[in-house]
């Protein structure tokens, strides 16, 4: 506890503005605290608000799923902080320092099979306003550029998230997954389902029999998938990075209270950091 304070106490004298204040909190206590914030959230959805997709119901969707929601904005939150806290530096030394930051503290997201927190940052890392600047990412070390590139690889869109669901599927608790793959495979499966009702119901007469037959056959296909991700979904919350007491306020309540850029903002400031005739390749 002594340590916990003693590593805390840096952060306590900073001001909210004081971006180089993410600096001063160790990369594992700031993963850590992450997946504390994360599984927080994650382990309070229910069931019933990833039916339907009603996330995506515009009118009702904070009442139907509240828990959904508020797990997407913080994700949506620490990918805007992380970005905004490695364009904000003026001096591309520090720009690099503070990336190589975040790099460790992917790592150890990586290593706690916290993947839904390592994309929010990865995905921070990666965005244009971030990658484009050559200058910074010249100064961040070999060592630390290798583990990136396969974390990036790892968590690759490329054939539908294939490496990724491979290394959750594989993964020991616990584990929590990134999100938006069950939510967009859920949402799929409720376009199906919709698309398979639309036409059932604007069917005509002749082969019907067969129709029907392939009809009820796809409805059970698609039941059947449906219900293997949400039970695959309710394994994942029994996951716990410690008890909800092991979170640290100061530290939770600093992040939370961070203030992104707008992504219009935050383009400005890296082209204001490294104008586009100073284009520099990234060697990432």
């Amino acid at each position: 506890q002594q340590q916990q304070q003693q590593q805390q106490a840096p952060l306590a004298g900073h001001a909210e503005s004081d971006t180089y204040a993410v600096l001063h909190v160790p990369a594992k206590l700031l993963a850590r605290q992450l997946a504390l914030l994360d599984t927080l959230v994650f382990r309070r959805i229910r069931p019933e608000e990833l039916k339907d997709a009603a996330w995506t119901n515009r009118k009702h969707k904070r009442e139907l799923a509240p828990n959904v929601l508020a797990s997407v904005e913080l994700f949506n939150h620490i990918t805007l902080w992380v970005a905004s806290e490695c364009v904000q530096p003026a001096s591309a030394k520090q720009r690099a320092l503070i990336v190589t930051h975040f790099v460790k503290v992917s790592e150890a997201l990586r290593e706690m099979r916290e993947f839904n927190m390592l994309k929010a940052i990865v995905a921070a890392l990666q965005c244009t306003s971030v990658y484009r600047l050559g200058e910074t990412w010249a100064l961040v070390g070999k060592k630390h550029k290798q583990p990136l590139r396969v974390m990036m690889e790892l968590l690759s869109e490329e054939s539908n998230y294939a490496l990724l669901r491979k290394a959750v599927a594989e993964a020991p608790l616990p584990c929590v997954p990134y999100l938006g793959v069950l939510l967009n495979d859920l949402a799929l499966l409720e376009e199906a389902k919709s698309v398979s009702s639309m036409q059932k119901g604007g069917g005509g007469g002749g082969g019907g029999g067969g129709t029907s037959q392939q009809s009820a056959g796809g409805k059970s296909r698609n039941n059947a998938a449906r219900q293997e991700a949400l039970d695959q979904f309710r394994g994942f919350q029994s996951s716990r990075y410690g008890e909800e007491d092991a979170l640290d306020m100061v530290v939770v309540g600093w992040l939370l209270s961070r203030k992104p850029m707008t992504e219009d903002s935050m383009y400005w400031q890296s082209c204001l950091r490294q104008p586009s005739n100073r284009k520099r390749s990234n060697s990432l």
